[in-house]
């Protein structure tokens, strides 16, 4: 409980709240990207932003939830 109190994890990294974990989970990026040769009716391609440790984290928690 002593790590509740302190709002620190184990290995004393910051505990992170839903809202946070929501906040930071937001920042991770898609963009739709083309070749700048292909013509206006060429299908797009997503690129997806790396996420940081913190992100990381919260997506390999939610894949752990069952629902």
């Amino acid at each position: 409980m002593t790590t509740v109190a302190r709002h620190t994890l184990d290995d004393d990294a910051p505990a992170n709240g839903v809202a946070t974990l929501t906040v930071e989970l937001a920042t991770v990026v898609r963009n739709a990207g083309r070749s700048p040769l292909a013509s206006g009716s060429t299908p797009t391609f997503d690129i997806l932003g790396s996420p940081n440790a913190t992100q990381q984290h919260a997506i390999e928690f939610l894949r752990q939830l069952k629902v």
